[in-house]
């Protein structure tokens, strides 16, 4: 039976099981309080989930939408009656109002050029290097899988496609908006003995239909032993024209077998000078034009992270079709490579062989010679060249130095404007200067001409180096007959 009893003037209720109705009270607001902090808990988690899902959704539907685009765009070659010219990427007329690449898959991958490449002599053709540009936003959304589309004659209206064997990065990933790249396809009919004609990227299973977004494969000849090829990058605009012609003959007097070079938007003189050499077989000159990014046409030498983007893929591109070549040089056309001896390059080289027997390639250091300290006052007889006007040098610097690479000794793709990357086991030695140096002509370099060019006039220690001298004295008839054939003053 129940009592009652009152507590500080406070009703208080004894239940027959012991406990108070207060107790009861306060469990009840226990209960709600926990159900309140449960409740509030559970909103949170469904509003979390709720922005995950639409954000899913969200990425989920443009995926879908490009997939969907893709799959209009790029359908089955087998599937179309078309029988359109296969693309090439080089000219031999030197024309340069033509496309260079060819632009795919939705314009965020553009192939320059696809070169063909052995392991090992007699191995047969084991794969086909693709070097270009890729949509750097693009690849690190939709992260693609990349599908390798091969084209075998005689039945040329089928294509095998595989998967992309791998793909080469360049040190500056990740800092321009088209990173260079370069996709590697196996030869897919390898064991067959046969090799394909042309090909082309596509994504996820699909490969283009029309064949204007298919490239010729190219195959580099091998060469005689001992033979030096230079790749000499980009040639643009204003360049002057005895610049080029005594750069040319230099190397043509110092034993170089071939020279490479691209050309953009070159002056009608300059061009001419070009194509004089391509005439003789001495050179090989192709078209370059870079992808636009957005809207806006892009030109060539820019010095940003962009530019030594797309400077790459020239280098890219020579480094295979020069790869006939036991040795390939890379330097520009303002550069010359002096030795300290009468011996031919090649002989040089040879030599530099005996002393480093695992060398992968020789770096040389660089000398500039800065026009910007302006002329010699010697001989005027050689001052119209440029290895005769300039004396004034800096020491020979480690950095921004060229190499000469041993061409099978190297990793394809591995070569780099100031670098290169080396086979297992060969070696990457440093020229000395007593030997052999790279003597550049330039004005000074930018950050030497800040606060009133203090660096480039009064810091800088300068040599005056008259070994260039004889040289252009040797030179300079040359240069002459060169200069009147093509009318050039």
């Amino acid at each position: 039976m129940s009592e009652v009893e009152v507590v500080h003037n406070k009703r208080t209720i004894h239940r027959g099981d012991g406990k108070k109705a207060g107790d009861s009270e306060n469990n009840k607001q226990s209960v709600l309080k926990k159900f309140s902090t449960k409740k509030l808990y559970r909103m949170c988690m469904v509003a979390s989930w709720i922005i995950v899902v639409f954000a899913l959704l969200h990425n989920l539907s443009l995926a879908t939408m490009y997939t969907i685009t893709s799959k209009l765009n790029i359908r089955s070659f087998r599937n179309t009656a078309e029988r359109d010219h296969f693309y090439h990427v080089t000219s031999n007329s030197g024309v340069q109002n033509k496309d260079t690449f060819v632009s795919l898959i939705e314009n965020n991958i553009h192939i320059y050029s696809a070169i063909a490449y052995n392991s090992t002599v007699g191995a047969g053709v084991e794969t086909i290097y693709l070097s270009g540009w890729e949509n750097r936003m693009w690849s690190k959304f939709y992260n693609p899988e990349i599908t390798c589309c091969l084209i075998y004659a005689p039945n040329e209206n089928d294509i095998m496609k595989t998967n992309l064997s791998e793909k080469h990065n360049w040190y500056y990933v990740g800092k321009s908006k088209l990173e260079v790249k370069q996709y590697i396809c196996p030869n897919f009919l390898r064991g067959l003995n046969r090799v394909p004609k042309a090909v082309s990227l596509g994504m996820d299973k699909n490969c283009p239909k029309n064949k204007s977004k298919y490239l010729i494969v190219d195959y580099p000849k091998k060469e005689e032993p001992d033979t030096v090829a230079v790749c000499a990058k980009l040639v643009y605009e204003n360049i002057s024209a005895s610049a080029i012609i005594e750069w040319f003959e230099y190397q043509k007097m110092i034993g170089v077998s071939k020279v490479m070079l691209y050309t953009h938007n070159l002056n009608a003189n300059a061009m001419s000078v070009v194509k004089y050499y391509k005439s003789s077989g001495f050179c090989e000159a192709f078209p370059f034009k870079n992808p636009q990014i957005g809207d806006q046409e892009r030109g060539v030498g820019i010095k940003n992270f962009q530019g030594w983007n797309d400077e790459q893929v020239p280098v890219y591109d020579c480094q295979a079709k020069l790869s006939g070549h036991t040795y390939i040089a890379l330097y520009d056309v303002d550069e010359f490579l002096h030795q300290n001896e009468t011996s031919s390059l090649p002989k040089f080289l040879k030599k530099l062989s005996g002393l480093y027997p695992t060398a992968a390639g020789f770096t040389f250091k660089t000398e500039i010679y800065a026009t910007t300290w302006g002329r010699d006052n010697g001989s005027s007889s050689i001052r119209d060249l440029m290895i005769g006007s300039y004396t004034m040098r800096t020491e020979a610097y480690r950095d921004r130095v060229k190499s000469i690479v041993i061409a099978n000794r190297i990793e394809p793709g591995r070569l780099f404007t100031h670098g290169y990357w080396a086979k297992r086991p060969y070696k990457k030695p440093v020229i000395s200067e007593n030997l052999a140096t790279l003597k550049h002509y330039r004005t000074c370099r930018k950050e030497w001409l800040r606060k009133g060019g203090e660096k480039c006039f009064k810091t800088i220690e300068k040599t005056r180096d008259t070994s260039m001298l004889p040289v252009a004295a040797k030179l300079k008839d040359r240069v002459n007959e060169v200069k009147n054939n093509l009318g050039i003053t």
